[in-house]
């Protein structure tokens, strides 16, 4: 499976650099905008400054936190959809081993090997399903999550 881990490397870290990038351009914006807001008030008024300067601080403390929160989430979830392509793709290799399997057994014409291969079969694709839909609550979940702490 090394082809995952090096789709991993190539895939989500460059989007989690890229979105590393964007939340470090939208945080220089906002200190930015904050130098050019105090720069407006006048040096001798003490405590318009102090006001500024506790608001901005405040919005700081947010946009940190958000930020942090969606690079949370965003990784939680690309490991999620890269998990869950791997075990789709060492499925998909268990079952052609499967179906290599019933194949001979149908051509040896042993009957107990084919059922046990077709069996087996079936059990994957019900452990597919399950997968699929831990995927699908896990993402929900998430979504929800996300939600709940905006």
């Amino acid at each position: 499976m090394k082809r995952f881990d090096e789709e991993k490397r190539d895939v989500v870290d460059k989007a989690v650099t890229d979105l590393e990038n964007r939340l470090k351009s939208e945080r220089k914006q906002l200190t930015d905008k904050h130098a050019t807001e105090l720069a407006a008030i006048p040096e001798d008024d003490e405590e318009a400054r102090a006001d500024i300067l506790n608001r901005q601080q405040q919005e700081l403390i947010e946009f940190d936190k958000n930020a942090s929160a969606e690079k949370a989430a965003f990784l939680q979830e690309s490991m999620l959809d890269w998990e869950t392509r791997r075990s789709d793709a060492l499925l998909d290799l268990r079952r052609k081993h499967l179906q290599e399997l019933a194949k001979h057994a149908q051509d040896a014409n042993v009957a107990s090997a084919k059922e046990e291969a077709e069996t087996n079969l079936r059990e994957l694709e019900n452990v597919r399903g399950q997968l699929e839909q831990d995927r699908e609550s896990a993402s929900e979940s998430l979504m929800n999550r996300n939600r709940g702490s905006r």
